[in-house]
């Protein structure tokens, strides 16, 4: 009974690691995404920043499908960098998981049709957007992963550094300081 709580509370507090790496650092970087995209499509309209938008205006339907949009894309980027918690997302085989390619093909499906069809426009309230409102989401996903790519870098630094014992070299350092092959 005891080993079953430890192992709980030891599941709960990696769990716990885990969330909040994907709500405080990524969602931060994905929260940024979808308010830049929102802020992009009215900025470049007229709408004045004093006056509430009625909620069936084109502009603010444009501007919310832009935000969900950008929330839609920059999950799509996170589920391939947090397949592994250290490991980067470059070392990992991109078609090995035929289910998360087709969950994420079905994902893109999905949002098309929200922001393009007139089934979708009606039950979502969205509208359509701009070739610009779908790339303005890029320098955020370009942010995403190298922040994403230099965390989990810090952490395959910090294992090595604690398997070498203190006196020690690592394996294959040479004295000057220079690896071996």
């Amino acid at each position: 009974m005891v080993v079953l709580v430890m192992e709980a509370l030891l599941l709960q507090k990696r769990t716990s690691k885990i969330a909040m790496l994907v709500h405080l650092f990524l969602g931060s970087i994905e929260a940024a995404a979808a308010m830049g995209a929102f802020f992009f499509v009215v900025a470049g309209a007229t709408w004045p920043w004093h006056a509430p938008a009625p909620l069936g205006d084109l502009l603010y339907r444009q501007g919310t499908t832009a935000c969900l949009t950008a929330i839609v894309l920059m999950q799509m980027g996170n589920v391939f960098l947090c397949r592994s918690r250290r490991d980067s997302a470059f070392t990992q085989p991109l078609l090995r998981n035929r289910l998360l390619l087709t969950g994420v093909a079905a994902e893109l499906v999905l949002i098309l049709l929200i922001d393009y069809t007139r089934a979708g426009q009606a039950v979502f309230g969205t509208a359509p957007i701009g070739l610009a409102a779908w790339l303005v989401v890029v320098p955020f996903a370009l942010a995403m992963l190298i922040a994403e790519e230099a965390r989990k870098a810090i952490v395959r630094l910090r294992e090595r550094r604690a398997s070498v014992a203190p006196g020690q070299r690592p394996r294959g350092a040479s004295v000057s300081g220079s690896t071996t092959s």
